[in-house]
């Protein structure tokens, strides 16, 4: 009698957990004998379709981490807005969620998610972080800004504005020094810096 395409699945899958280690070890035999056709044949992949080689390693890296299809995934970055949930920036999203455990928390970037690492997801550490970023900012009130489109530093809110070449680490970190030497000044001298 025919069967369904349901009941080929069930014992297919039936089949697959009575034999598993069996087959695991047939296609680590098979890999192994087969190694450098295997590798000769992804390097030619990678070389004649590098957008396909990467959008399935892609998708097979969030199913197998998070169980996530690409559909989801996207779906998931435009009902953000392709924005970090953190910090808002608009940049490329990564999937975030409790170490060692296959649930989706949410997408956020890379740097807000090694924030999140570095205090080993420890919300105290995160609080006593932000409690010491508000007591600098009281004492030094530096502040991020634009002028005339481009990003710089400033000292409270009429100090001269210190611009950066975005990207450029080296450009951002002499602007945010210029900014709090001119801070410094002002509060040594409690009066207004000449540039003002």
């Amino acid at each position: 009698m025919p069967q369904t395409k349901e009941e080929t699945n069930a014992k297919k899958r039936d089949y697959y957990r009575r034999n598993r280690r069996k087959i695991l070890a047939q296609q680590a035999e098979w890999q192994r004998r087969n190694l450098q056709r295997i590798l000769t044949k992804r390097k030619k992949d990678r070389r004649e379709n590098p957008d396909k080689v990467h959008r399935r390693d892609r998708a097979a890296k969030l199913w197998t981490a998070y169980r996530l299809r690409v559909d989801e995934y996207e779906a998931a970055v435009k009902r953000h807005g392709g924005r970090c949930i953190i910090c808002r920036r608009r940049t490329k999203l990564i999937v975030d969620h409790p170490h060692g455990v296959r649930i989706v928390r949410g997408f956020i970037c890379n740097s807000c998610n090694a924030v999140i690492g570095f205090a080993e997801e420890d919300c105290g550490v995160l609080r006593r972080a932000i409690r010491y970023l508000e007591d600098w900012n009281r004492i030094m009130p530096v502040k991020r800004v634009q002028k005339d489109g481009k990003p710089g530093y400033r000292y409270g809110t009429k100090g001269k504005v210190y611009v950066y070449t975005p990207g450029n680490a080296a450009s951002r970190a002499a602007a945010m020094n210029k900014a709090i030497k001119q801070a410094l000044a002002i509060q040594r001298n409690s009066g207004v810096p000449a540039d003002l």
